[in-house]
């Protein structure tokens, strides 16, 4: 690698984010399986950079693209377009001076999963159990939010 390319997040997220892709480019459609970029990333015919194998790639879109292919990367990317969506809608409902689709709390807890998933970050494993339980806590709350508002 020349010393022009720019570098992802450091030399090392580098690595892992150019691995996981060359890993994701195998097998585009439906990956090599959950968890299983700590093997994969072992063959040196898919490896990039000074340390292109952990145990994931510190990225969630990166790790799904590699794991589980473009179709578990859709349900990460339709979890986005929709905080995006209705953020959006928030925005707008609040310009045009119009009634708010959502309460302050609905807001607090979108804006959570929104610092959850957003895409230019490093993050931890995606299907690590504690991580993951931290991390759909505000999505339950929100739809409980949603469900008792429509009863």
């Amino acid at each position: 690698k020349s010393s022009n390319e720019p570098v992802i997040f450091s030399t090392v997220h580098d690595s892992l984010i150019r691995t996981a892709y060359n890993i994701f480019l195998a097998k585009p459609l439906l990956g090599h399986g959950p968890k299983m970029f700590r093997v994969i990333c072992k063959d040196e015919k898919y490896q990039q950079g000074i340390t292109p194998c952990d145990t994931h790639p510190h990225n969630f879109y990166i790790q799904l693209l590699a794991e589980t292919g473009i179709i578990g990367f859709l349900f990460l990317v339709s979890a986005l377009a929709y905080v995006l969506f209705a953020a959006k809608r928030k925005i707008k409902s609040i310009i045009f001076k119009q009634k708010r689709p959502l309460s302050d709390y609905q807001v607090c807890l979108l804006a959570g999963i929104l610092i959850s998933l957003w895409p230019i970050t490093t993050n931890g494993n995606f299907f690590h159990n504690w991580l993951m339980i931290v991390y759909s806590l505000p999505v339950g709350f929100y739809l409980q939010s949603i469900y008792s508002k429509n009863n």
